[in-house]
């Protein structure tokens, strides 16, 4: 996030109507963060493009997303800030001032807070699945564990057979199902569908 090219692709994202204002308002947002608070800055960059058109919430807040990586050194940007901010609210934080915006940032506060408790849990998942990965002895086992470490969802008769994804490694229909339940057995993962006909699979808490 904090290299020379991080701001690549960002006119694909949003649009070339932006495009000759997006680096300064991360710029004064990313300033705005230092000098007062990381939520502070996300609200600043909000409020300037939301005024330049009110019908830009998806811009505004990926770059309340932008700024918030940026200050706190996240690698990635994650969709923090729109999680709990409705399109009213988003509308009053041009028009009412700063009791919208104190409501603002305590629900982007709230979003973070929620961020980090699911990234503790997933780390402490994906830390319990390496750890069993020895007792799977399903040949492809070890490129099956890195799909589940790297996808939100596994479904096994689309991403584990005929052919485990991005690999060569084959796997059949039956193995990829028992592989799925071996790790549920193993309470390494869990089934998410709750669909005997489609099911997926993966280490969400």
């Amino acid at each position: 996030m904090n290299g020379k090219d991080w701001h690549r692709g960002l006119e694909d994202r949003i649009g070339p109507n932006f495009a000759d204002d997006v680096l300064g308002w991360i710029g004064a947002g990313a300033d705005r963060a230092l000098n007062h608070a990381p939520i502070a800055g996300c609200v600043s960059v909000m409020r300037a493009v939301l005024e330049m058109d009110d019908r830009t919430e998806r811009v505004a807040c990926f770059l309340s997303d932008i700024v918030l990586a940026r200050a706190l050194n996240w690698k990635t940007i994650l969709p923090v800030t729109a999680q709990r901010l409705t399109k009213v609210m988003l509308r009053d934080l041009v028009t009412e001032g700063q009791g919208t915006e104190l409501k603002v940032q305590q629900r982007i506060l709230e979003s973070i807070e929620g961020t980090i408790r699911l990234s503790r849990d997933l780390s402490t998942r994906a830390a319990a699945l390496r750890s069993i990965a020895p007792k799977l002895r399903a040949k492809g086992s070890e490129a099956a564990v890195a799909l589940f470490l790297s996808e939100d969802a596994v479904a096994p008769s689309a991403m584990l057979s005929p052919m485990i994804q991005g690999t060569t490694i084959p796997m059949t229909d039956r193995a990829a199902r028992r592989f799925c339940e071996r790790l549920v057995e193993l309470d390494a993962a869990r089934e998410l569908t709750g669909r005997p006909t489609f099911r997926q699979y993966g280490i969400v808490p």
